[in-house]
């Protein structure tokens, strides 16, 4: 079974909130929000609709599939160090715009926790991993780990990045990070549930 890594195109970013959506139906910080699951469901699709469509490009964020015989199966977004990104006016609207659509007030947590875990990113140069999300009649088949590689071997061709960075809420994910040779260097409790800072020397 080939896995083809590539940035994925305009016409497939549907396809990825979808992805999105589906993987993070199962995260702590998603059922914490939303306890109810149609809910969560339209809530999360509403969080990566503004992932995809607004942040990655208005932040300069990266966007990368997981192809197996041409068709999307995995998904990760992530912020590649130095791009001197900076939060614009468009942005506010397009998260106002999520929260009307919402229509809850319980989407803030998610806005919340983002703010929170964007205060402990690690000091040194970095590419920080945002969203990995794998279908789930696909996991299991080292397709997460390829998305991670790319990631990884564009932090070893950066002449200044040293090492990539994400956040956790379940502790399934941890012991697969750890496994990735992923260490904690900052613990956050955050309701009830905690975000684990975790990083991984690249040089």
């Amino acid at each position: 079974m080939e896995i083809k890594i590539k940035q994925i195109e305009p016409n497939e970013l549907e396809t990825a909130i979808g992805i999105f959506t589906e993987c993070f139906l199962e995260e702590p910080l998603h059922i914490l929000a939303f306890p109810e699951i149609e809910k969560r469901r339209r809530c999360t699709r509403l969080v990566y609709e503004l992932v995809v469509y607004h942040l990655v490009p208005g932040l300069k964020m990266k966007i990368i599939g997981a192809y197996i015989g041409g068709n999307l199966v995995g998904a990760l977004d992530y912020t590649p160090p130095n791009q001197n990104a900076l939060w614009s006016e468009e942005l506010d609207e397009a998260v106002k715009d999520m929260r009307r659509k919402a229509n809850d007030e319980a989407i803030n947590i998610i806005g919340e926790f983002a703010q929170i875990s964007g205060m402990y990113k690690p000091e040194e140069t970095h590419f920080y991993i945002n969203d990995v999300a794998v279908l789930k009649e696909f996991r299991g088949k080292g397709i997460a780990g390829k998305l991670f590689e790319h990631v990884e071997n564009e932090c070893r061709a950066h002449p200044e990045a040293v090492c990539t960075a994400l956040d956790a809420t379940s502790p399934k994910n941890v012991s697969l990070y750890e496994h990735w040779g992923y260490k904690i260097y900052k613990e956050i409790p955050f309701h009830d549930i905690t975000c684990h800072k975790m990083k991984k020397q690249i040089k």
